[in-house]
This record gives structure tokens, C-alpha cells and sequence, in this order.
């Protein structure tokens, strides 16, 4: 989207008004940066294998709900499409299950809910008031001396007003200097427990600045199950490097990184401690889990690993095991930090007793994670891989990864010396677009079906 440079002058004396200071980086140069950072690292058997994950999730100034009115009128903002965007987003959050609407919402805080209002508000609720009325209660509170309603089941996190959402997320976007929906989002859902990362993107296409020509789509529901259709469990994995608590804090006095793999289609993790991050303890850790696993992934790829010190890595464990493994292009990096933030989030729910034993970090970390219903894939981790133990699976994935390896270019593939092993290299030409950047993956505790406080205890 192009921003109106006017726009931007604006926006500052926006987040001056609300008392910010500092500027947001742009995002296209943060992402060159990084890439740049990438290409300069090296590995050998003494230095470090990794560039650890993007550090451009700074902190946003977010709007007080006292102060929209002013920085709405004062913004500029085309008054025809903000009214109409207002309208847009009031439907589209009445097709959202669980949604309240402001009526709900104000019943609520004035304390004045029945289950007799409540049978007023959807005709499929007629029936089911009492049930209703008590999940309400149950869910919901009022705090903050009766100014804020307040959600048990995403971490106490207050409600933003539904009719105030859309204000929120541009003024957000606004009075920093027009940060891209992803970087909103995940300042507001801090805060907030019912600005999503849908509702956040749809918000900014009433942006008159980034959307100058006002054009926007009918709005439509979008699917929960984000699977690239064609795709098969141990067809695409990324492999990871991070650190879970800090520079200083080790796991049993040892373990400095966590090496990190996680399956595209079912979402299943393996974590794996590391001493350091050299590129031998690296290699030993892969051999260990390519031989742990039962098929060998038709793809690796990564955002914490250089892509030449990844290929030089499975170059090693293919010529000495006799394997054929294929490096994918790496196109889907957000789905990547997004994947670490959310184990990040899992383990320190528990520091103290993963600090203290790298059991615990299984127990809270990886088996926590793929034991849980995943809200983008509608199962288990853990139940839709052992799916791809059936033998039609098994027939579809040994046909994929031919299919793959026949229709990899010539100057692609790297037969090595013993005639047995191959690496095979995706490029722009021949990758399938698995993550849309539309769609990436949720971070911490939306990516789960039921909150996490209530299973880890």
C-alpha cells in the first residue's frame, strides 16, 4: 500500500498529541537489514550458526479511548469511508461466533444483563437464555471501578467497546505513523482481548491515506483452517535456533539455545537443547532427529539459519546417511517467529522449573503444544501426524517427493560424490505458496482452542 506523505507529517503531530515519542522503523528497510545480516552470516565449528529471530516487533503507542474522537477528527481521515467502514465491520463482527455486540457489551457493564435481554439478541439464542446468560457471567467481568469489562478466558485482558474498535485500530495505526496490521495487531491484542488479527487488517482498508482509492471488497468471513490443501504431514518443516530466557539464563546450568522444528501441516514440535550453536552440535542434533522420525521431510527451511550454512549442514547428513532431503526457499518467515513466540510464551509460563530441568521444558513446551487443539488447523498436533502413519498417506507422500525431485531443475540439484545422496533446491519458480502472509499464524495464547492458564496448571 503507498502512504500519502502528508499523511505521515500528520501522524506524528497525532502521536506528539498523545503523548508518543520516538518514531516506528519502517518495516521494508528492517526487512532488508535482516536479509542483508543474513548473507554476511557465517558458520564454522566454533562460531555461532544463527541469526536469531526479527527484532522489529517494537513496542506501539496505543491510543487512549478517552482521546479517538479528537485524533479522528483531526487525522484527516476521509469521513464517507471511515462512516461506511464503521458499518463494514459492525456486520462483519455479528458473523463472528462469541462476538459481543455493543448492546451486550453495555448490558454487561452496567451490570443490567438477563436472561431475558439475552434471548433478545440473536433468535438462535431464544432457547438457550439461561445457558447463555450464565457463560456470559461466568466469562466476562466488570473492573477498573466499573469502567471496563474485562474477558477470564483470554487472560483478564479488557474488552475494547465493539463500536470503538474500529477508532482504536486506526488511531494505532495512525499515531505510528502508519505501522502495518501486523505490528498493530500485536500491540493491541496486549491490551485487548477482542481486536483480532482479521479484524485489525480489515480496520486499515478504511485508511483514506494507505487506501486512496477507497475501494473495498465486501467483507467475508474468513476460514479457520489455514492448511495449505495439498500439502502432507513431513512434506515441509522449519528448523529454528532460540534462546527461551534470556543471554544470561541457562537450562540445567547447561543448555544456552533450543533447536526448534515444527511440521507445516499438523503443527507438530520437536525441541532439542543445545550447549551452543556450532555447526557440529547443529549437525549432531539433525542426524538425531532425522533418525527419530518416520519420514525423512521433502523440505527444511529457516529464518534463524542461513540458507548456504543450512545446505551445508544437510549436504554433511545426506552424504554420510545416504539421504535425499531438499531445501525449501523460506518464503513464510512470519509463521516462523510466530511459531517461536508461541513456545517462547509456553515456557515462561513455567521459567523456573524449565530452568531447572529440561524435562519440564518437554513437558510444558513441546508436549503442552501438540497435545492441544490448534485453532488453525481444527486438531491436535499430536493426532494429525501419527494420521500420516496410514499407508495412503505414506503412498502420497513417497509419490510427492518424486514428483518433487523430477521436476526440480537440473542446475538445482546436487548429486553428491557417493551416487546415493541428493539435495534438491526449491526456488522462486518451482515453491507453492503454503503460509499466506494474509493468513499467518497467531502468536501465544490465540493459537490454542482453550486459554493456556487453565491447562498448565
Amino acid at each position: 500500500m503507498r502512504i500519502n506523505t502528508r499523511s505521515v507529517q500528520k501522524s506524528k503531530s497525532l502521536k506528539e498529541k498523545n503523548g508518543a515519542v520516538g518514531i516506528v522503523p519502517n518495516l521494508t528497510e528492517l526487512k532488508k537489514s535482516r536479509s542483508k545480516s543474513k548473507d554476511k552470516s557465517k558458520i564454522d565449528d566454533e562460531e555461532p550458526a544463527i541469526s536469531l529471530p526479527r527484532s522489529h516487533l517494537k513496542e506501539l503507542v496505543l491510543p487512549e479511548i478517552k482521546n479517538l474522537d479528537e485524533l479522528i477528527s483531526e487525522s484527516g481521515l476521509n469521513k464517507e469511508l471511515f462512516n461506511r467502514g464503521h458499518q463494514d465491520l459492525a456486520k462483519f463482527q455479528s458473523t463472528i461466533n462469541g462476538y459481543l455486540s455493543q448492546r451486550i457489551y453495555d448490558l454487561i457493564l452496567t451490570d443490567k444483563l438477563t436472561p431475558k435481554k439475552v434471548s433478545r439478541e440473536k433468535v438462535k439464542w431464544a432457547n438457550k437464555s439461561n445457558e447463555k446468560y450464565y457463560f456470559l457471567k461466568n466469562r466476562y467481568y466488570v473492573s477498573d471501578k466499573g469502567t471496563t469489562v474485562r474477558d477470564r478466558r483470554n487472560d483478564d485482558k479488557i474488552l475494547c467497546p465493539p463500536n470503538k474498535v474500529l477508532e482504536v485500530v486506526l488511531c494505532t495505526h495512525l499515531i505510528n505513523e502508519h505501522a502495518a496490521h501486523k505490528s498493530v495487531h500485536r500491540n493491541l491484542h496486549k491490551r485487548y482481548a477482542n481486536i483480532s488479527r482479521t479484524i485489525t487488517r480489515i480496520s486499515l482498508l478504511y485508511c483514506s491515506f494507505c487506501n486512496p482509492s477507497e475501494h473495498v471488497k465486501p467483507l467475508k468471513k474468513s476460514k479457520k483452517n489455514e492448511v495449505y490443501e495439498g500439502l502432507l504431514p513431513f512434506e515441509r518443516i522449519h528448523i529454528e535456533i532460540f534462546k527461551p530466557f534470556g543471554d544470561e539464563k541457562l537450562i540445567e546450568g547447561t543448555y544456552s539455545h533450543i533447536l526448534y522444528i515444527r511440521d507445516y501441516y499438523s503443527r507438530y514440535v520437536w525441541l532439542y537443547p543445545l550447549k551452543k550453536t556450532a555447526f557440529k552440535e547443529l549437525t549432531q542434533t539433525l542426524v538425531t532427529y532425522f533418525f527419530t522420525i518416520t519420514k525423512t521431510p521433502i523440505y527444511i527451511e529457516s529464518s534463524t539459519i542461513n540458507r548456504n550454512d543450512l545446505i551445508a549442514m544437510v549436504q554433511k547428513i545426506a552424504l554420510k546417511y545416504d539421504l535425499r532431503i531438499g531445501i525449501g526457499i523460506g518464503n513464510s518467515s512470519y509463521f516462523h517467529y510466530n511459531g517461536l513466540e508461541t513456545m517462547k510464551q509456553l515456557l515462561l509460563l513455567h521459567e523456573d522449573e524449565c530452568l531447572g530441568d529440561w524435562g519440564m521444558c518437554l513437558k510444558y513446551g513441546k508436549n503442552l503444544h501438540n497435545n492441544l487443539k490448534n485453532r488453525k488447523v481444527l486438531g491436535m498436533p499430536i493426532n494429525l501426524l501419527l494420521n500420516s502413519g496410514i499407508s495412503e498417506c505414506s503412498i502420497k507422500y513417497k509419490s510427492k517427493k518424486n514428483t518433487v525431485i523430477d521436476e526440480t531443475f537440473p542446475h538445482n540439484m546436487i548429486v553428491l560424490d557417493n551416487g546415493k545422496s541428493e539435495i534438491y533446491l526449491e526456488d522462486n519458480l518451482t515453491s507453492t505458496p503454503v503460509i499466506d502472509e494474509k493468513n499467518i499464524e497467531p502468536v501465544g495464547y490465540e493459537y490454542y482452542e482453550n486459554p493456556i492458564n487453565t491447562l498448565t496448571n
